[in-house]
């Protein structure tokens, strides 16, 4: 079950309607092509505003996947956001059986939630959810599901990597910068930032 608490939507007031869309857009994008979603994101500037929605650049091993999630998330303290969505598509082990899943964070300074959603694609190719194993954990919840530290992982890498750019005191980048490095490797993005806004961005 997917549980939106009243810390989750004081940060993003439409968290529901933003994780439908992104079901939607992976279940779509999974079904045509199995294991092609690459790491998004949508940064908010207050509970009703997106300043930023970002696709990940290609990658071209495990490392460098975590490198590119990474680059993504300088976005969160460039453009003073006060939370993010975070989706990734993973495989865990449950009960002894694995599942391939999407999993989105819900993050911002104070939390982090994680709602985890099975699927399956059959062999004519049709995506199914799996709602009856959907799920919502923090990362202490989490450890008591999954078998081994193994199957956290990727879970592990990308809490760490929110963690860290969600208290970040230093903004390494202002807007123009980093908004060029996105458009030099190929991140594929929309920026809701006004223009006349952009001078506040600056380090």
């Amino acid at each position: 079950m997917l549980i939106y608490s009243d810390d989750v939507k004081a940060k993003i007031s439409d968290i529901e309607l933003h994780i439908s869309a992104i079901k939607h857009s992976f279940a779509i994008t999974t079904e045509e092509t199995p294991n092609s979603f690459r790491p998004f994101a949508v940064f908010f500037s207050d509970p009703e505003t997106k300043s930023l929605v970002i696709t990940s650049r290609p990658v071209e091993d495990e490392s460098d996947y975590y490198t590119a999630i990474s680059e993504m998330l300088f976005s969160y303290s460039t453009l003073n956001s006060t939370s993010v969505i975070f989706a990734i598509d993973a495989t865990k082990s449950m009960n002894d059986l694995s599942y391939d899943l999407l999993e989105i964070y819900a993050a911002c300074e104070e939390h982090c939630t994680i709602y985890s959603m099975p699927y399956v694609i059959d062999q004519e190719q049709k995506f199914t959810w799996l709602e009856d194993k959907f799920s919502t954990h923090t990362l202490e919840s989490l450890e008591q599901v999954y078998d081994s530290s193994k199957n956290l992982h990727a879970t592990l890498e990308v809490f760490e990597a929110l963690y860290l750019h969600t208290h970040m005191d230093l903004k390494p980048f202002d807007y123009s910068k980093i908004k060029s490095f996105f458009e030099l490797n190929n991140f594929e993005f929309v920026s809701f930032i006004e223009k006349e806004n952009t001078e506040n961005l600056s380090v």
